[in-house]
C-alpha cells in the first residue's frame, strides 16, 4: 500500500477548561460551538478567529447546568428555530440556543428517551418545524417539533431488540439494534432486516451519508453503505479497528477510533490518512465543518486544498488516484466552468507524466480527455519545428526531450503522436490548431517512413498544411506523395508540375500508381488553366493518353462538380493536332452519336483528305462511305467540292444521291461502276416517300434510256424489269407507263399494275375509314355539347366567383368544375378563371 498523503490538517479549536468534567457531545451553529458535558453542563462558545480556522475561548462563553447530575448524551441545535435539543438522563429538553435557558412548556419536554435524531431530509418544506425520531420504551416515536411543542405523529414498534443507534432520511429510518440492523419505512410501517451482529461485541454505528443512503457498522468491522431498499451499491470500507463514531465529507468518510481518525476515500474505498487523537469520543460534519472531540479538547480537521492534494498525488506518481480524487472532489468555491478547466489541466499534466514514463496509450487517452492543446503536445518534439509557446513547464519539456534522445523511446513516441493526431483529425477536434495538427501529422508519417499509410490518408481526408515545412522532406522520399500533398492542400498546379516532371525525367518512384492516376486527376480537375497547361504535354508526348483524357473530360457526369469540357472546345483545341483530331471526331460522330453539322463536315473533310492521299486505305474508305450514307447533317456540297478532282466515284455518287441529283448519281453507279445494288440501296434508304419514288423513277429512266451496246442494253432491260417487279408498289403507275418502251407487253408490267391497283384500293379504303371516324367524332362532340347545355343545376345564391358580385338578369357561364361567373369575367371558354383548369372535350 502506498504511504498515506496529508489530506487534513489539525487545529485545536477548543481546550476544555473544566478539568472535573468531560466533553460528551458537540454541535456547531452560526460559528458558535455548543458543548454538552458531564454533570449536565451545557456550554456555548463564540468563535474568536477571523479566518477559516476556528478558535473558541472561555472568554466568550455561556455555561448553564440542567441540574440533573448526569452527562449530556446528545445535543442538536436548530439555528432557524433558535432552539437546542438536549438529551440528558433519558429526558429530551429544549433550550434557547442564544441564552441556553430551558424553554418552560409542558409539551417541550419528553421523558423516557434513550436516543433521538433529526430527519435530515424532511418531507415538509416548513423551515420552522423539525421532524424528530425519539426512542422511547423500545419504540420509535416520530414527532413534529413546532412552536416549542412535540406533537406525536406516529409510532413504530420494532422486534424484540433494543435500538442502540438511529438515523433518519425522508420516509426511511435506519436503526442499529442489539442483534441486528434494520430499515423502517415510516410511511407504510414496513421494515427490513439488513444483517445481524454479535450482540454486545460491536458498537452500533448508523450515519446518513446521502439521499436514502446510510453507513453502518457491518460484520467483520466493515463500513457498509446501505440503500433504503436494503441493497448496497458501494464496496464496504475496511475499518478493522473499533469505530466509535463516523461522518461523511465528500469524497471522504472519517471514522473515529480510540486512538485515531481514519480517512477513507469513496473513490477507491481505501485508507488515505490516519490522524492521531487521544481519548477520542466523537467526530462529525457540522455544515461543512469537521470536528473531532476527546474528553478535554475539540479538534478542527480542515481539508487541505484539493489542488495541493492532487499535486501531491501527482508528485508521488499516484496518477490514477489524483484523477479520481479530482473528479470526485466537491468544490463549492469554483463554478462548473472553472472546475472543468482545472480538471482538464490536471488530466493534461498527468498525461504528460505518463508520456515521460513511456505509458503512451494512457497518455493519449488523457490528452484527449483533457482536451489538451494539440500544439502543446506537438511542441514536445523539437524536430517538428512548431512556432508555439508550450504550456508545459521548461523542466518538464527538458525531461521529455532528454527521453526523446533514445531511439527506442523516439520511435514509440512518434507512433503515439501519430495515433493522437489521427484521433483529433478523425473526430474533427482541432482546438483552433488544424494547420499545426495536419502539418505535424505529415512530418510524423515521413519520420516513420510510413508513406503508404500517408497516401491512403491523403486520398481520404482533407489537409490544411504549411507546405513549406512538409514538401522539402517529402520530395526526398517520393515526388508522387509530394504532389499528392499539394493536390490535397488545393495547389493543383504545383501538384501537376511535380508529377509531370516525375514522368518526363523518368524518375523511379515505387509508390507511383501509373498513368491511370494522372488521367483520372486531369479528367476531373477543377482548375481548367491547369488542365490546358498539361493536356498539351500529354498530346505531344503520350498522344493516346492525352486523347483519352479529353474524352473523359467530355463525358463528366452532371453530378460531378468539375467543369465539363464541351466537344466544340475540344475540337477547336485539337486543330493543331490533325491526326488526333481525326480520331477524336470519329469518337464524337460514331460513338457519341453527335448530330452537330460542324463535326460531321469536318470529319468528312479529314477522311476525304486521307483518301485522296491513299485511295486504297480500306478502313478509311469504309468510314467515309458510312459517314456519307448515314449522316443527315453533313454538308455534302462541301465534301463534293473537296473530292471533285479525285477519282472517288462511289463517294461522289453517294453525295449526288444525298443532293437529290439522282441522274448524276446513277450515271456513275450504273453506267460507269455497275453498282446496281448500291444504287437500289440509295433509293430505298431515303426517308421521304416522295424522294424515294423519284429516286426509283430516275433509276428506272437510267436503265431504259442509257445508250449502250446490245449486251448492256439487255442487261439494263433486265434490271429495269426486276426493279419494277420488286418495288412496283413504290412507283406512280401512270407515270411509269408513259416512259415504258413500246415493245414491252402487258405481262411485263403485270406486277406493276397489280401493285398499283392494290395501292390505289388501299388508299381509297383508308380515306373512307378516316372520313367515317371524323363523322363519328363530330357526332360525339355534338352529343356531349347537347348534354352540357341541357344539364340542370340548383343555385342558392347566384354570384360571380371572379368579381364577387351578384349575378342578376345578365347571362352567366358555368364551367364543368362548378365555377360560375359573368360572361364578361370569363377569360376563355375552356379555362376556369378561378382555378386556371383547362377543359377539353375528353374532360
Amino acid at each position: 500500500m502506498p504511504p498515506p498523503l496529508g489530506l487534513f490538517e489539525e487545529n485545536i479549536a477548543l481546550e476544555f477548561e473544566y478539568y472535573h468534567y468531560e466533553i460528551e457531545a458537540i454541535d456547531v451553529s452560526e460559528s458558535c460551538l455548543y458543548v454538552g458535558a458531564s454533570d449536565s453542563w451545557v456550554l456555548k462558545y463564540m468563535n474568536e478567529s477571523t479566518d477559516t480556522k476556528l478558535r473558541f475561548s472561555s472568554r466568550q462563553r455561556i455555561a448553564v447546568t440542567l441540574g440533573m447530575k448526569k452527562p449530556i448524551e446528545n445535543l442538536i441545535v436548530s439555528s432557524a428555530l433558535e432552539r437546542c435539543l438536549v438529551l440528558c438522563d433519558q429526558t429530551l429538553l429544549v433550550l434557547n440556543s442564544n441564552t441556553l435557558q430551558t424553554v418552560s412548556s409542558n409539551q417541550s419536554r419528553l421523558k423516557g428517551v434513550s436516543l433521538f435524531c433529526l430527519n435530515e431530509n424532511p418531507k415538509s418544506n416548513d423551515p420552522f418545524e423539525l421532524e424528530v425520531c425519539a426512542v422511547r420504551k423500545k419504540k420509535f416515536s416520530l414527532y413534529i417539533f413546532k412552536n416549542d411543542q412535540f406533537n406525536l405523529k406516529k409510532e413504530l414498534s420494532p422486534t424484540n431488540s433494543i435500538p442502540t443507534a438511529v438515523a433518519m432520511d425522508g420516509n426511511f429510518l435506519c436503526a442499529g439494534m442489539t442483534t441486528h440492523y434494520a430499515i423502517y419505512n415510516t410511511e407504510t410501517g414496513g421494515s427490513q432486516v439488513i444483517f445481524g451482529k454479535e450482540s454486545g461485541k460491536e458498537n452500533s454505528i448508523v450515519k446518513r451519508v446521502g439521499n436514502e443512503e446510510f453507513l453502518v457498522m457491518g460484520p467483520g468491522r466493515l463500513g457498509v453503505f446501505v440503500q433504503a431498499s436494503g441493497a448496497s451499491e458501494r464496496p464496504p470500507l475496511p475499518w478493522q479497528d473499533d469505530v466509535l463514531s463516523t461522518c461523511y465529507s465528500h469524497p471522504f468518510v472519517l471514522a473515529l477510533t480510540p486512538k485515531s481518525v481514519l480517512v477513507f476515500s469513496i473513490t477507491d474505498y481505501q485508507l488515505k490518512e490516519k490522524l492521531p487523537i487521544f481519548n477520542g469520543k466523537g467526530v462529525g460534519n457540522f455544515d461543512g465543518i469537521i470536528l473531532a472531540f476527546s474528553k478535554r479538547a475539540v479538534l478542527q480537521l480542515s481539508s487541505i486544498p484539493w489542488d495541493k492534494q492532487v499535486k501531491a498525488l501527482i508528485d508521488n506518481e499516484r496518477f490514477e488516484e489524483a484523477i479520481d480524487f479530482a473528479k470526485n472532489s466537491y468544490h463549492s468555491k469554483l463554478s462548473k466552468e472553472q472546475f472543468d478547466s482545472e480538471l482538464r489541466r490536471i488530466l493534461v499534466e498527468v498525461a504528460f507524466k505518463h508520456f515521460i514514463n513511456s505509458d503512451f496509450d494512457r497518455a493519449k487517452d488523457l490528452f484527449i480527455e483533457g482536451a489538451a492543446d494539440a500544439r502543446d503536445v506537438i511542441s514536445i518534439f523539437p524536430n517538428l519545428d512548431i512556432a508555439h509557446k508550450s504550456s508545459f513547464s521548461t523542466e518538464d519539456l527538458r525531461s521529455a526531450r532528454r527521453a526523446l534522445g533514445s531511439c527506442d523511446f523516439l520511435s514509440q513516441a512518434l507512433v503515439f503522436l501519430k495515433d493522437y493526431l489521427l484521433h483529433l483529425k478523425q473526430h474533427c477536434i482541432d482546438s483552433g490548431a488544424k494547420q499545426s495538427i495536419d502539418t505535424a501529422l505529415i512530418l510524423v508519417f515521413v519520420q516513420l517512413d510510413d508513406l503508404t499509410s500517408l497516401v491512403k490518408l491523403l486520398n481520404n481526408s482533407k489537409f490544411v498544411v504549411d507546405t513549406s515545412k512538409c514538401i522539402p522532406f517529402l520530395e526526398r522520399k517520393s515526388k508522387y506523395v509530394s504532389g499528392l500533398l499539394y493536390w490535397n492542400a488545393g495547389y493543383e498546379n504545383e501538384a501537376f508540375d511535380i508529377w509531370m516532371q516525375n514522368i518526363l525525367d523518368e524518375y523511379t518512384d515505387l509508390l507511383w500508381p501509373g498513368f491511370e492516376f494522372l488521367v483520372e486527376k486531369l479528367s476531373y480537375i477543377n482548375d481548367m488553366s491547369v488542365f490546358w497547361k498539361n493536356i498539351g504535354t500529354f498530346l505531344k508526348n503520350m498522344p493516346e493518353t492525352g486523347l483519352c483524357i479529353l474524352k473523359s473530360r467530355c463525358e463528366i457526369s452532371d453530378l460531378i462538380e468539375a467543369p465539363k469540357l464541351t466537344l466544340e472546345t475540344a475540337v477547336d483545341f485539337l486543330q493543331q493536332y490533325p491526326s488526333l483530331l481525326l480520331d477524336f471526331l470519329e469518337y464524337v460522330v460514331f460513338e457519341k452519336k453527335s448530330q452537330t453539322e460542324k463535326f460531321h463536315t469536318q470529319l468528312g473533310l479529314l477522311l476525304a483528305d486521307t483518301l485522296i492521299k491513299d485511295e486504297n486505305n480500306g478502313i478509311v474508305k469504309e468510314k467515309f462511305l458510312n459517314l456519307l450514307k448515314n449522316s443527315k447533317v453533313i454538308k455534302h456540297k462541301v465534301i463534293l467540292g473537296r473530292i471533285e478532282c479525285a477519282t472517288l466515284n462511289i463517294e461522289k455518287a453517294i453525295i449526288y444521291s444525298r443532293l437529290n441529283d439522282f441522274e448524276k448519281s446513277f450515271k456513275i453507279l450504273v453506267t460507269q461502276l455497275s453498282q446496281h445494288d448500291l444504287a437500289i440501296s440509295l433509293c430505298i434508304s431515303t426517308d421521304d416517300k416522295k424522294s424515294r419514288e423519284n429516286a426509283l423513277y430516275e433509276l428506272l429512266r437510267t436503265y431504259l434510256y442509257t445508250q449502250a451496246d446490245n449486251a448492256v442494253t439487255d442487261l439494263f432491260d433486265k434490271h429495269a424489269r426486276n426493279l419494277l417487279s420488286q418495288y412496283g408498289h413504290e412507283f406512280d403507275v401512270f407515270k411509269v407507263l408513259e416512259i415504258l418502251p413500246s415493245n414491252w407487253t402487258l405481262k411485263d408490267v403485270q406486277n406493276l399494275c397489280v401493285s398499283g391497283a392494290r395501292s390505289a384500293l388501299s388508299d381509297s379504303k383508308k380515306r373512307s375509314v378516316e372520313r367515317m371516324l371524323l363523322e363519328y367524332q363530330i357526332l360525339r362532340i355534338n352529343d356531349d355539347l347537347a348534354k352540357l347545355q341541357s344539364e340542370q343545376f340548383n343555385i342558392d345564391r347566384l354570384f360571380c366567383k371572379v368579381c364577387k358580385r351578384q349575378i342578376f338578369s345578365s347571362g352567366f357561364a358555368r364551367f364543368p368544375n362548378g365555377t360560375i361567373c359573368h360572361v364578361s369575367c370569363m377569360i376563355r371558354k375552356n379555362i376556369c378563371p378561378v382555378t386556371g383548369e383547362v377543359f377539353s372535350f375528353k374532360s
